[in-house]
Order: C-alpha cells, then sequence, then structure tokens
C-alpha cells in the first residue's frame, strides 16, 4: 500500500479539510485527491466525489485488515 496515498486520504476528512472547502470553496488536498482518484471529475458534484473517496479509503482500511490478520 503507498502510505502517501492513504494519508491523503485520510487528510480529506479532516476537519480544516472540509472548513476551507466550505470556507473558501476549494482546498489544495481536496484537488490533489479528485486528480488522484477520481475520473472525469467534471460530471461530478462534491457529494459523489467525497462517495468515492471514501470507498477508496473503506477499501484500503479493509485491505489492512484482512492483511494483518492473515499474516
Amino acid at each position: 500500500m503507498n502510505t502517501n496515498r492513504y494519508l491523503l486520504l485520510n487528510r480529506v476528512f479532516s476537519r480544516n479539510t472540509f472548513k476551507y472547502l466550505l470556507e473558501e470553496h476549494t482546498e489544495e488536498t481536496y484537488v490533489a485527491a479528485i486528480k488522484q482518484y477520481v475520473d472525469n471529475p467534471q460530471k461530478k458534484n462534491n457529494k459523489k466525489i467525497i462517495s468515492e473517496f471514501y470507498q477508496q479509503l473503506k477499501k484500503i482500511t479493509e485491505m489492512n485488515i484482512f492483511i494483518k490478520t492473515h499474516y
């Protein structure tokens, strides 16, 4: 697992990221995660994009749990 990618997704869900996103209507962590994880972001609203981030984070977490319990 690429730790930087995992950290990027975790940072998307931080209070500060959401705060800046709401106040400034943009946030560099959010933009970086979109570039990394979202195909055709122009066709998606923020709700869909955040849902995709959450699904990726969930998948990584499940994989980590599997690895820890089986090795």
